[in-house]
């Protein structure tokens, strides 16, 4: 028995629609989700043409030169896009989330474009709750990341020189989301996203191994000593040599001693001076005296020869 029209063409798209797979769009809660039709897959001349969600609700029919016909209860959320045929649905909820289908009746029905539509709400925010332990020379961390939907941990490394994480956690909780923790540029960093959203929480894993910088700078600390005692000795002998170069280029400026021989030279000569220069000394008279009226106040002395 041939079916009815209407029941073959409904048989029809569900044996299409259930064969082809439809392009995955995620939209967030409360967003708006385009539907278009590419002009080239739309046929020249055709009967009928609707949007359809979830192969039951018709949204919105066209007809060949006629106005658009929007259902009841998506007047106000649907808008008819510049581009032919297509549409735009508004102010998304969790319920708009499913397959919504174009399809056209040209002769026979056809399935102009499919879209799987999931509408998510953003991710929440991630917390990052992290303990330290130090052990001689390495400092041992331990990290998670918690939301109000899952945690998830992981444990971290750092000696003085590296930090290293000793194993990745994935994890997609029950909000469709994923839940992240690794290790970056040693910064331990938590990240919470999905399709539609996208939070992070991070902290420098060397903040919680202080004693691993200082032991760093305890490496170095004989190194600068030895630096500045070498640098000392090498401007002592460097102002030394300097000394010894210049020293003999003042030598005019240097006083040096007097030897006695010439002290005593010159007493005697001062002396001399002093007896020439004095008209008031007194020597001593030899012989018998002879009075002379000529000779000045100072007395000398006559020495007479013996025959």
């Amino acid at each position: 028995m041939p079916c009815p029209a209407l029941l073959c063409s409904l048989l029809l798209l569900h044996q299409i629609q259930g064969s082809s797979a439809g392009t995955p769009v995620f939209v967030p809660t409360g967003g708006d989700l385009n539907l278009d039709v590419l002009d080239a897959d739309f046929p020249k001349t055709f009967d009928f043409f609707l949007w359809k969600f979830k192969t039951e609700t018709v949204m919105v029919t066209f007809q060949p030169n006629g106005e658009p016909n929007i259902r009841e209860e998506y007047r106000g959320r649907i808008e008819v896009s510049e581009k032919k045929y297509s549409v735009r649905l508004k102010h998304l909820t969790k319920g708009d989330s499913g397959t919504y289908v174009a399809r056209v009746t040209a002769g026979k029905d056809l399935i102009l474009a499919e879209y799987d539509v999931t509408v998510q709400d953003p991710v929440s925010p991630v917390d990052l709750i992290s303990d330290s332990v130090f052990n001689n020379s390495t400092c041992n961390v331990t990290a998670a990341c918690t939301t109000p939907e899952s945690s998830i941990s992981s444990s971290f490394r750092c000696d003085a020189k590296t930090c290293y994480q000793e194993g990745g956690r994935s994890e997609v909780n029950t909000s469709g989301g994923s839940l992240r923790i690794y290790l970056s540029a040693e910064s331990i960093i938590c990240n919470h996203s999905n399709q539609v959203s996208w939070l992070k929480n991070e902290t420098n894993l060397r903040s919680f191994c202080p004693k691993i910088a200082e032991s760093t700078t305890y490496i170095w600390t004989p190194v600068i000593v030895v630096a500045v005692i070498l640098s000392v000795a090498a401007m002592i002998l460097l102002v030394s040599y300097w000394r010894r170069r210049v020293q003999p280029e003042n030598t005019e400026n240097t006083i040096y001693a007097t030897p006695e021989t010439h002290n005593i030279q010159n007493s005697e000569t001062q002396a001399d001076a002093a007896e020439v220069e004095s008209p008031s000394t007194t020597y001593s008279l030899v012989g018998p005296a002879t009075e002379r009226t000529d000779l000045p106040s100072s007395l000398y002395a006559t020495v007479q020869k013996n025959p």
